[in-house]
Order: C-alpha cells, then structure tokens, then sequence
C-alpha cells in the first residue's frame, strides 16, 4: 500500500507540503506517534513535513518516555532543516497588554490607574539612563514575565476579572504582579496563596518576607529561568516602597488579594 501510494503522488508530479503546528502540547507517547508517522508510515516522495514545536519541550518530554537513547540526534534524523526563529522583543508586549487591558469598558479613571501600573512594571525607553548600557537585558517585571505573544491577553482574561472586584481594596502594582504570576505559574501562586513561599518578618511585625528555604526548592523542581521569574516577583511583592497602604507586604492584606469572594 505504501508502495502504490508513493508512485500515485509521484504521478501527480505535485508536492505537498503538511504543516504540523503545537506539537509541544502534546505528551511524550502523542509526540512519538507523530514522529513514527513523519518517519516512517508517511514518508512519500514529493510530501515535506513543516513542524512548529519547542525544541527543548520536546527533547524532555522524549526523555521522559526512556525510549531512545539520544532524544536530540532522533529529532535530528527526522528534521533535515532546523529553522531558529527570532526572540521576539518585549517592548513590542507592551501595546498588546494596552490593547486588550485598556478597553472601553474602563472608565477615564481607571484606564489612567491602570497606565500608571503598565509603567512602573514595564522597562522605561525614554529613561537616558538605561540607554547608556545596551547590553543590559531590557525587562521591567511585566517583560521578566512575558514570553510569548499570548500572555498578553492570557493575563488579561484573569486580570480583568480580579481587577473588577477588588480595583479599590488593594495594591494595584501588587494585584498586577501576583496575577502575572498566576498567569505563567499557576502552582506558584497557589504556594504563595498556602503562604508556603512567605515568611513573617521577625525584625519588622506585620510584614512578610520570602521563605528563603521553600525558594529555593522551586529551583530544583522548575529549572533557573522559573526560578528567578519567581524570585522576582516574590521580592516585588515583599517591598513595601511606593506602595499604598493596602500592600500585599502587610500581613493584615493578605485575604484582600486571596478571599475577594467575599466582596461579593
């Protein structure tokens, strides 16, 4: 059957090209499945495969199949050209972010607060001081967060609702923070909703500091890159300059940011 299947699209004198996108959301067995068919079963003269994937996604997950002994050249014998594309460039996050926050929706005062928030969290272009050192990675904690075009307006659909209840009861810089981390680290932001990730401040009553300890744990579990998206996020949340005195750092606010249910 594979026999006369090739020579019929040899016939044609036709090429098909098959595009395959979001393979990374698939799991280990999903992906192998795909794999075999490219390689194996649908591997017809005149038909190229076009894959979209995470590479490095698909190498774990592969490996944590135990079913080849070199997950990296695999993929190599199957892909013939590797196409890197460009890191996209965070400043380019920000009118998307203002795009589907600032809706009509907002009243006049609320589009200004939330403005005033997009800045204080976003990397500042028209500051001289931070053009005079290029080499240093642009990224306010909105950027440190943002990795791909979709969290956007993924943070958007989760923050606006919160937003929406609790818009006068807290700390908006730190409302922003903690639903960006929701957003890209769901189980992180239920240890810090457990207070797993926070500690009492001996030295100074009333304010949380990190649990250094629990940290560092995520560390092993998540990889560098997450670790110090958390960390980052965690040491915003835990200062208390420039903040209102609804801050998530007093431990008298802290079921305003996890119980606003009760608002309603």
């Amino acid at each position: 059957k594979h026999e006369d299947i090739d020579a019929a699209i040899r016939l044609t004198g036709k090429r098909i090209v098959i595009l395959l996108d979001d393979l990374d959301r698939l799991t280990g067995k999903e992906i192998m499945e795909v794999l075999r068919i490219i390689r194996n079963t649908a591997n017809f003269s005149n038909v190229f495969f076009i894959a979209g994937l995470d590479q490095n996604y698909i190498v774990s997950t592969l490996k944590n199949t135990k079913d080849f002994a070199n997950e990296e050249e695999y993929l190599r014998k199957i892909f013939q050209l590797t196409i890197t594309l460009p890191a996209t460039k965070k400043k380019f996050m920000i009118p998307e972010i203002e795009k589907f926050l600032l809706t009509d929706d907002l009243n006049s005062t609320e589009i200004r607060q939330l403005k005033k928030v997009i800045k204080a969290l976003t990397w500042d272009d028209s500051d001289y001081a931070n053009t005079m050192y290029p080499a240093v990675m642009q990224e306010g904690i909105f950027e440190y967060f943002t990795d791909n075009i979709r969290d956007p307006r993924r943070f958007t659909n989760s923050f606006k609702i919160v937003f929406g209840i609790v818009k006068n009861e807290v700390e908006l810089l730190d409302l922003f923070v903690l639903e960006l981390i929701k957003n890209k680290h769901i189980e992180v932001y239920n240890m810090i909703r457990s207070k797993e990730l926070l500690d009492v401040n001996s030295s100074k009553a009333g304010q949380y500091i990190i649990h250094e300890k629990n940290l560092e744990e995520l560390s092993k579990l998540h990889g560098e890159k997450v670790f110090k998206q958390i960390k980052e996020g965690l040491q915003f949340l835990t200062i208390a300059l420039g903040k209102n005195q609804r801050r998530f750092s007093s431990v008298g606010n802290f079921y305003l940011y996890f119980s606003y249910q009760l608002f309603d």
